[in-house]
């Protein structure tokens, strides 16, 4: 077994910017958490934000993850409990995830827009019509360009990482395509 690297101490100033700058983070995050309805939507919010590298919104209503493209800068954003209008009809989705890419030729335009829903078994799928509502309303989000993504509760709660993972890489893939 591997000992754990010694870290090296950090001088006074070193250590009250390293511990404001957590405390921000901290704030940051417990606000979006806060918009979350359940234990397993925290989760994978929490899951997100340590695997794509998270820096919030001031205004706490979503997380932007940026990455420098070739010709852009990339934004992945998430935004908890977002209503969405479709088919007439509006709905909150658990997590609304899109792409932007801010660039010379481009103008932050919405890509790969995907609802993702962590579908506890007290509200999905527990009855017939909580189902045929949920493909109906995946059905309506389609027709409107968006796709949807469905997680288990269980899935989130015993494996919330490669939940936030699996969905990074869709996220990659335009809609349709497959590997």
């Amino acid at each position: 077994m591997t000992a754990a690297p010694q870290l090296s101490p950090l001088c006074d100033a070193a250590e009250r910017l390293l511990t404001g700058a957590l405390q921000a983070r901290s704030t940051e995050l417990r606000q979006l958490l806060a918009r979350c309805e359940s234990p397993v939507e925290e989760m994978l919010l929490v899951a997100m934000w340590d695997k794509w590298a998270g820096k919030i919104t001031s205004d706490g209503r979503a997380m932007t993850a940026m990455h420098p493209g070739p010709d852009c800068l990339w934004r992945l954003v998430v935004e908890p409990q977002r209503e969405l209008v479709t088919a007439g009809r509006m709905f909150r989705a658990d997590f609304f995830v899109y792409l932007t890419c801010d660039g010379p030729t481009s103008h932050a335009v919405c890509w790969c827009p995907t609802v993702v829903e962590v579908d506890g078994h007290e509200f999905h799928e527990r009855t017939q019509l909580q189902a045929a509502r949920d493909q109906q309303r995946d059905r309506a989000m389609l027709l409107e360009g968006m796709r949807t993504v469905r997680f288990t509760g269980s899935e989130v709660f015993n494996r919330p990482a490669e939940c936030a993972a699996e969905l990074a890489g869709l996220l990659r893939r335009p809609r349709g395509e497959v590997a």
